[in-house]
């Protein structure tokens, strides 16, 4: 089923949303940082330096994407990485919903997680 573009857009947006509303109920004394301009794009981070798990559901140091919505750039990728670099994190995950450009951010985290270590 090929659910287009606008209607894949709206549905990561309201994923976004989702763990927007998922970072507030866990509670956790991570931080949340949203994003809505160059050169971060649309971009929901959470950082918890306690959250040590191996599953990207349940690891709550994460990233959530749209694509390059908001003007994402691949220096602005590599600042959100370095979020976590700079606080000892070493395992992040990067949900990537569809948008503009998604091939092309997704290519960006391929290159950029050979620098997280």
């Amino acid at each position: 089923m090929n659910v287009g573009v606008p209607k894949a857009l709206s549905l990561a947006l309201r994923m976004q949303e989702l763990n927007r509303w998922l970072s507030a109920q866990e509670g956790s004394a991570g931080e949340t940082h949203e994003f809505f301009a160059m050169p971060h794009g649309n971009a929901l981070v959470t950082i918890d330096p306690t959250s040590e798990a191996p599953a990207a559901s349940y690891n709550r140091n994460r990233i959530a994407l749209c694509g390059a919505r908001g003007g994402l750039t691949q220096d602005g990728l590599r600042e959100l990485l370095d979020m976590f670099a700079s606080r000892r994190i070493p395992r992040v995950f990067a949900w990537l919903s569809p948008g503009p450009d998604d091939a092309l951010v997704r290519d960006w985290l391929h290159e950029l997680r050979w620098m997280m270590s």
